[in-house]
């Protein structure tokens, strides 16, 4: 799981809550029980940073698979600026499964899997907050997450060919 620097748990409870809850899941039984229907819980990526000189925002999480699926929520996701998520696996060989969602209804909008070189790219545009799930077979596996806000960034490319002065053709 994220360790709770890079995100922080949308669940908050009282004090008397927190004891109650925990005097029931100290039992075997209400553990096991819990564990085994567990719906995943869902971490909140801070708010996107600006990068300087670049006409966007970026967002980004470092976590570990864990044996329910990893769902981050993304806030403020603006509809004329385009967003690009990037999920990358340090274990190629070992790919993960990736959902967009829109809604906390568990109905993906977009899903893929890693490829060959432990890359899942998802390319849209939404407005408010959207879901990141990520899932993989074994728990451990660890993983990055990149969020790109607004236009792709250009990259000058250099010219494939370069001419040689006509004197030095001629001989």
């Amino acid at each position: 799981m994220p360790t709770p620097s890079t995100c922080r748990s949308r669940r908050y409870l009282s004090a008397g809550a927190t004891l109650l809850l925990s005097g029931l899941l100290l039992s075997p039984a209400a553990t096991s029980a819990q564990t085994a229907g567990k719906a995943p819980a869902v971490l909140d990526l801070p708010a996107p940073a600006a990068v300087k000189g670049r006409a966007g925002r970026f967002q980004m999480a470092n976590g570990t698979s864990a044996a329910a699926p990893t769902v981050y929520r993304v806030p403020r996701a603006q509809i004329h600026a385009p967003v690009a998520v990037i999920v990358a696996t340090r274990r190629p060989e070992r790919p993960l499964a990736v959902d967009i969602l829109k809604f906390e209804n568990g109905k993906a909008d977009q899903t893929g899997r890693t490829d060959a070189r432990g890359v899942a790219v998802f390319r849209f545009r939404t407005e408010g907050e959207f879901l990141v799930r990520i899932a993989a077979a074994a728990p451990g596996e660890p993983f990055d997450l990149m969020i790109w806000h607004g236009e792709e960034a250009a990259v000058p490319i250099p010219p494939a060919y370069r001419f040689a002065p006509r004197e030095a053709t001629a001989k």
